[in-house]
């Protein structure tokens, strides 16, 4: 129930003029705020939508609880000095409008502060808040565009006939019916940044199928070439299969059996391979014939897995009677550029005033070299141990020159 009114109130006209311009003043500058305040934090919200974990997030809550402080303070001083007040109430005083004057005039500043503050996050910010906005204002149209380029897909899907029951395409419908899906749950849930992400999905999915079909309407022309050059290919490797016995006879005459070991069942395993491959193969051109080129060519690129195991198991033997060959007749080959690479880093080693550390390192790899050559003896020495240990010593060497390296670059 209101107080009892007795008296009025009664003002210096000068008082009265200088306190209601200030008040007017705090007016102004609370509305400013208010309007400069709401326009960063909208574009606040869009930056967020975007991405939850921004940095401008969290910068913007030192700027608004500025806001927020200067705000309550002028509510506080508007509510304890009402100029339009033109009665005392009963057990009350008059408004003191020096003090309402000088309360005005201190939250008045508080405001301005508060807007500055606005003003140069906004500043600093500008590329990042208006592209937030501008991204956020797009993604309806994206989704859109996205639940468009769907329809159209899904349009080409049914007028894909037999093409449509390709695995290829069915997997590409598939992956369109998710992204269709993650679209709609995006849109549900309001969120811009699923949204985008979700429209990207349901395009790159839209594409897929349009690759898919292009892919299968030639499917059968690429199975059949290809199974031509698999046949090619199992021709080549029979050939390759056919000259093995000699080599492995030459392997076991010239050389003693230590040379070639680890080969014994590389004869053995070619022609499993080269029967695993030609069966594939076989099977492939039954899945051309019946209408199943995707089959095809799952199938001809196993048989070219199995083929390629069995053209390495032949190579494998007749590379090794040509390096076999070549070191029993000329030894010191190998040995020559294996020593050369010691000497190499030995000179960096010494460039790099690192003999302490790796100067015995580097001659004990000397003396392995010399040892490996010392056991060239007899009528049928161990030449691939041979060249193994000098392998060996090589790729130590290239360790050891590449931690001296690495020590300098650390200054170490």
């Amino acid at each position: 129930m209101a107080g009892r009114w007795f008296g009025r109130v009664r003002r210096s006209p000068q008082e009265t003029a200088a306190a209601t311009a200030a008040r007017d003043g705090a007016v102004a500058a609370f509305l400013d705020l208010d309007t400069r305040q709401r326009f960063v934090d909208a574009a606040i919200r869009a930056v967020v939508e975007l991405d939850p974990r921004s940095p401008l997030a969290r910068e913007w809550e030192r700027v608004e609880q500025q806001c927020f402080t200067a705000t309550a303070e002028y509510v506080s001083v508007s509510e304890r000095y009402d100029l339009d007040r033109t009665t005392v109430p009963a057990g009350g005083a008059p408004v003191d409008l020096f003090g309402a004057t000088t309360a005005y005039q201190q939250v008045h500043t508080r405001l301005a502060d508060a807007a500055t503050a606005v003003d140069r996050f906004h500043q600093r910010h500008r590329g990042e808040l208006d592209q937030a906005r501008s991204a956020v204002a797009a993604t309806p149209r994206i989704a859109e565009e996205a639940a468009s380029a769907a329809a159209t897909a899904r349009r080409t899907l049914d007028a894909a006939g037999a093409f449509a029951g390709f695995r290829s395409v069915r997997q590409a419908g598939s992956e369109l019916t998710a992204a269709i899906a993650d679209l709609d749950a995006a849109l549900a849930a309001a969120s811009a940044q699923r949204v985008r992400a979700a429209a990207t999905r349901v395009h790159g999915a839209a594409a897929e199928i349009d690759t898919a079909l292009a892919a299968a309407r030639t499917a059968g022309d690429r199975a059949t070439t290809t199974l031509t050059s698999v046949r090619t290919r199992i021709d080549t490797v029979q050939s390759r299969l056919d000259r093995l016995p000699p080599v492995r006879s030459a392997l076991l005459r010239e050389f003693s059996e230590p040379n070639s070991a680890d080969l014994i069942g590389n004869v053995d395993l070619a022609v499993r391979e080269l029967g695993a491959g030609r069966a594939q193969w076989e099977a492939a051109g039954v899945a051309v014939r019946e209408g199943r080129p995707e089959d095809a060519m799952d199938l001809s690129a196993t048989a070219r897995e199995h083929l390629t195991a069995a053209a390495d198991a032949c190579d494998a033997l007749t590379d090794r009677l040509a390096q076999l060959r070549a070191v029993r007749d000329d030894p010191s080959t190998v040995e020559r550029e294996t020593r050369f690479r010691i000497r190499d880093a030995q000179r960096l080693v010494v460039d790099r005033d690192k003999v302490a550390q790796w100067g015995s390192v580097l001659d004990a790899q000397s003396r392995r070299v010399d040892v490996a050559r010392e056991r060239l003896t007899g009528a049928h020495p161990n030449f691939w141990a041979y060249l193994g240990e000098l392998a060996s010593v090589t790729a130590f060497v290239r360790t050891v020159v590449e931690r001296v390296r690495g020590e300098v670059e650390q200054g170490r």
